[in-house]
């Protein structure tokens, strides 16, 4: 009976290891600083209700993405906040951009600090008027390759618009006509 339990015990725990992975790195959201997350370290992030596993990525030469988009405007005076993440394989030597002013007063659109030749990947979060068209983050790393990443602010879908004002139409009849028994 022993001689049973041994094997199948080496066998389970064969299984469990190649079943088991490291828990992902969780960032909340808003970030109002910038979070640096090591790829090398735990390849598998989540950020906000998304994760991401860039296990197939790691050999890119840069990652710049989108992982995030809350709306945090009014029907009025429509706003974003969008969560970025950059990344240069060869450590990042400068970061620049060009995006809109934040139509929030206590949150200032900038890039985040960093030291040259990280490898970490940064998220941060910008704050983007409806109305704004492309912004764009142009990251270079230490070996002089530059790659210009274009965004563009989400714009509320027209017919959710639409269909959000024959609502208060309908209510607004339903009312005056109640009002008129």
């Amino acid at each position: 009976m022993s001689r049973i339990r041994l094997p199948l015990a080496f066998i389970f725990c064969l299984a469990c290891a190649a079943v088991a992975k490291a828990d992902p790195v969780v960032i909340n959201v808003p970030i109002d600083t910038p979070v640096f997350v090591s790829l090398s370290a735990n390849p598998v992030v989540t950020v906000g209700p998304r994760t991401i596993d860039f296990t197939s990525s790691l050999g890119q030469e840069f990652i710049a993405f989108q992982p995030l988009v809350q709306n945090v405007g009014t029907l009025t005076d429509p706003a974003f906040r969008v969560t970025l993440g950059v990344r240069a394989r060869d450590g990042l030597a400068s970061l620049t951009g060009v995006f809109p002013t934040s139509p929030d007063p206590s949150f200032a659109n900038t890039l985040p600090l960093f030291t040259a030749g990280a490898t970490d990947i940064i998220f941060f979060d910008l704050i983007i008027p409806a109305n704004a068209s492309l912004f764009s983050i142009t990251a270079t790393d230490m070996n002089g390759d530059t790659r210009v990443a274009q965004f563009s602010a989400p714009v509320p879908e027209p017919a959710t618009i639409a269909l959000f004002f024959t609502g208060l139409a309908g209510m607004a009849a339903a009312r005056r006509r109640r009002g008129r028994s």
